[in-house]
């Protein structure tokens, strides 16, 4: 059970790397976060899990309802 436990953890905190590395630089800038601070530190988490567990929730929790994929820059959309 422990180990399952152990597992879930480690899955939940490699999403949030993924998805922290996956988000475009101007997602980043308007959210107003670091994107090197969070991905440093949700990967120092991998080795840590309990850190990593606490910085995956505050990811979620606290970063990305700032981020939004409809806004950045208007360059390159079609104008009704």
């Amino acid at each position: 059970m422990l180990t399952a436990i152990i597992v879930v953890c480690y899955l939940i905190t490699i999403a949030a790397v993924i998805d922290a590395i996956r988000r475009p630089s101007y997602a980043w800038v308007e959210a107003d976060r670091n994107r090197a601070y969070w991905i440093s530190g949700l990967v120092f988490g991998l080795l840590f899990l309990p850190v990593g567990i606490l910085l995956a929730i505050a990811y979620a929790a606290g970063v990305l309802p700032r981020m939004t994929e409809s806004t950045g820059s208007d360059a390159f959309r079609r104008r009704p």
